[in-house]
């Protein structure tokens, strides 16, 4: 939920940024706030023309200018925020007691709650159940399990956002090699990986070494259809500029150092002439 502006949404959808429901499209603005307390509302008349009341009626969707204060939004968002990990903790303990505590379904769950902790600012203990979860996918599924690739990605994921990149790139690069020896190298899964393991490269500084991996991945996913294809192209184009900023500091550097020695050499024959 955003400070600045609300999407107006049939009811029924899932949680989404920004969003907040429209019960009367030609009377009052109404927004149900899912807390303990029960249900805030926020009214005023709303004035619609003519070309936003025929996209209402076409989509269902409205988007309102400063719908809400920045302090409703917080509630707001603490209350959904609280309320989608109250599920995904119901969710796991389902799952344990149908499955057992180290069954995929039951694993996948235990991720989803990571997620959302860390969604919630506990990077922490979302770091602690992300390992928890790899280490018993890999003990469970093996190292090279679809799932348990996905799992070291989003540990990478936490561990860059941390600002351990060193060991994202570690983890990266495993989830890299796991793809392409299950899926092959052109697969999406492997593809969008290898982008995320270019762009962590490229926050290490190692620029080259991003447009190398990027200048597979953005083809190939583009070849692919796939729509985050736009977004590894863009990173490929900001390697890209990164890399030739690189190489003319460096050229500079280099004939810097050639001018230098030129004059040394030019002192020292000046030198030789004057004492001989």
């Amino acid at each position: 939920v955003g400070s600045e502006m609300c999407i107006i949404d049939s009811p029924g959808g899932e949680r989404r940024q920004q969003r907040q429901r429209h019960e009367r499209p030609d009377g009052l603005y109404t927004m149900k706030e899912a807390s303990a307390e029960g249900a805030a509302v926020v009214e005023g008349p709303p004035e619609f023309s003519e070309h936003e009341r025929y996209l209402f009626d076409l989509h269902g969707v409205m988007q309102v200018e400063d719908a809400l204060t920045a302090e409703q939004c917080d509630r707001l968002n603490a209350a959904l925020d609280a309320e989608i990990a109250a599920r995904q903790e119901a969710g796991l303990a389902f799952q344990t007691k149908r499955h057992g505590a180290e069954h995929e379904d039951t694993l996948s769950a235990r991720s989803q709650l990571a997620s959302c902790m860390e969604a919630m600012g506990d990077a922490e203990g979302a770091m602690r159940e992300k390992e928890a979860v790899l280490a018993a996918m890999t003990r469970t599924l093996g190292p090279t399990h679809s799932s348990t690739l996905v799992a070291r990605q989003n540990l990478a994921t936490s561990f860059s956002k941390a600002g351990n990149l060193e060991r994202a790139a570690r983890d990266q690069q495993v989830v890299v090699e796991g793809f392409t020896a299950t899926l092959g190298p052109r697969h999406a899964n492997t593809l969008m990986p290898q982008a995320s393991l270019a762009y962590t490269r490229l926050q290490m500084g190692d620029a080259a070494g991003a447009v190398a991996l990027l200048e597979v991945a953005a083809p190939g996913l583009e070849a692919a259809g796939d729509y985050r294809a736009a977004g590894v192209r863009a990173n490929l184009e900001k390697a890209r500029r990164a890399a030739a900023r690189i190489s003319r500091r460096s050229s500079g550097r280099s004939g810097a150092r050639r001018s230098a020695a030129t004059r040394t050499r030019a002192r020292w024959w000046r030198t030789r002439r004057g004492t001989s």
